[in-house]
C-alpha cells in the first residue's frame, strides 16, 4: 500500500510540474462588436521563467497557443483564432450574434516549442446585449494586410482614423474584421510583397457622406467593372499598408434591409407578383387537401395504422395521386377495413 501510495504522488509531482494553471481571466464584450483578445508571448515566457534561472539565461522561445471551447473541441462559432508563427503573438477575434449572448469559458493552451513545457490558462468571456445602435455600416477592403497585423488595437486606431476622415464623424465602431481567404480569396506566395488582404467593417449612427455613397452608385460599379481610372476614389491613408481598395469596398445592406424586406413580402415588380401567383397555384395543384384520401387519414375516421396516414399524407402533398400512389393508398384502406363505397 505504501508503494501504491508513493507512486500516486510521484504521478501527481510529476502532472503538476508539466501542466502549469492560473487564475481565471475575465473580458466582457457586446453583441454586434468586434471583440479582440491578444495572446502575448512575453507574459506566457514568465511562466517558464523556472528552467530559464537554472540554465542561467532567458530564452525567446516560440511558443504555440491551442484555443477550445471548455469541453468542446473547437471554440464557439463567432469565435476565431489565429498565429501566424510561434514567434508572433496569437488572436482571438471574432463578432457574437444576439444568439451568442451568456457566459464562454475558452480553455488556452501554451505549449513552449523549445522545452515543450505546457501551460494551461482559461479565458471567461461574457457577451451581453449590445449597446450601440449602428444603422449606417461600411465595408473597405485593405490590400496590403494579413489578418494578424490588423488585429492588434494600434493598427485598429490607424484604420479607424483613416476611416473618420472619409466618413466625416468620430463615432465609428469595428464591427468585423477578416480575411479574404475567408472570402475565397486566393492564398499569396510566400514572398514579400504578396498579401492576403482584409476586410473591415465599421459602422455608426451617423449617416454616410456625400463621398461614400458613391460606393452605391452606378456610375461607381462602371468605372470599376471597366478597370480603368477610378473618379470617387476619396479615402485617405496615414499608413501605406493601411490604403483602401475603393473598387472592393462597399456599403453592406443594412442600412436598406428593411426596405428591401419590405419590397419582398408585399412584390411592386409584376413579375414577382405573377411569379408569386404561380407558385401558389402549384402548391395548390400539388398539394390536394381535398382528396378523398386525405379527407380520411385527416378526420381520423376509425383505428387505421400510422402507415395510412404516413402514406395518404406523402400521396396527398409531395405527389400528383398517380397511378401506383393510388393503388398502395386502396390496399392500406381496405386492410384498415376503411374502404368508403365511392371507390
Amino acid at each position: 500500500m505504501a508503494d501504491r501510495g508513493s507512486w500516486a504522488l510521484a504521478i501527481t509531482v510529476c502532472a503538476a510540474g508539466f501542466l502549469v494553471v492560473r487564475a481565471d481571466s475575465i473580458t466582457e464584450t457586446p453583441v454586434g462588436q468586434l471583440f479582440v483578445y491578444e495572446l502575448h508571448r512575453e507574459v506566457f515566457q514568465s511562466e517558464f521563467e523556472p528552467f530559464h534561472k537554472v540554465f542561467g539565461h532567458v530564452f525567446n522561445d516560440p511558443m504555440v497557443f491551442k484555443c477550445n471551447k471548455e469541453r468542446f473541441p473547437d471554440l464557439p462559432r463567432w469565435l476565431r483564432f489565429t498565429q501566424r508563427d510561434p514567434f508572433e503573438n496569437g488572436f482571438l477575434y471574432g463578432t457574437p450574434l444576439p444568439q451568442d449572448q451568456g457566459r464562454n469559458i475558452i480553455e488556452i493552451f501554451v505549449i513552449n516549442k523549445r522545452s515543450y513545457d505546457t501551460f494551461k490558462e482559461r479565458l471567461v468571456i461574457s457577451v451581453g446585449p449590445a449597446v450601440k445602435q449602428m444603422p449606417y455600416q461600411a465595408e473597405f477592403f485593405i490590400e496590403l494586410r494579413e489578418i494578424e497585423k490588423v488585429l492588434p488595437a494600434a493598427v485598429q486606431e490607424e484604420i479607424r482614423l483613416d476611416v473618420q476622415h472619409l466618413w466625416g464623424t468620430s463615432r465609428l465602431d469595428f464591427i468585423n474584421i477578416s480575411s479574404a481567404l475567408d472570402r475565397g480569396g486566393r492564398v499569396p506566395l510566400p514572398l514579400p510583397g504578396y498579401f492576403e488582404g482584409v476586410y473591415v467593417k465599421l459602422g455608426s449612427d451617423q449617416p454616410f457622406s456625400k463621398c461614400m455613397l458613391r460606393l452605391d452608385s452606378a456610375a461607381h460599379r462602371s468605372e470599376c467593372a471597366s478597370g480603368g481610372k477610378i473618379s470617387g476614389d476619396c479615402s485617405t491613408c496615414s499608413n501605406p499598408s493601411n490604403c483602401i481598395s475603393w473598387c472592393k469596398s462597399a456599403l453592406p445592406e443594412a442600412k436598406y434591409q428593411d426596405s428591401r424586406s419590405a419590397a419582398v413580402s408585399s412584390p411592386h415588380d409584376p413579375g414577382e407578383r405573377q411569379r408569386a401567383a404561380a407558385d401558389g397555384r402549384w402548391r395548390s395543384e400539388h398539394r390536394g387537401p381535398s382528396s378523398p384520401v386525405f379527407t380520411a387519414a385527416a378526420d381520423g375516421r376509425a383505428g387505421h395504422g400510422p402507415e395510412l396516414i404516413l402514406t395518404a399524407a406523402v400521396c396527398a402533398n409531395g405527389f400528383k395521386l398517380h397511378y401506383l400512389c393510388l393503388a398502395l393508398c386502396v390496399h392500406l384502406i381496405i386492410q384498415s377495413n376503411m374502404l368508403y363505397d365511392h371507390i
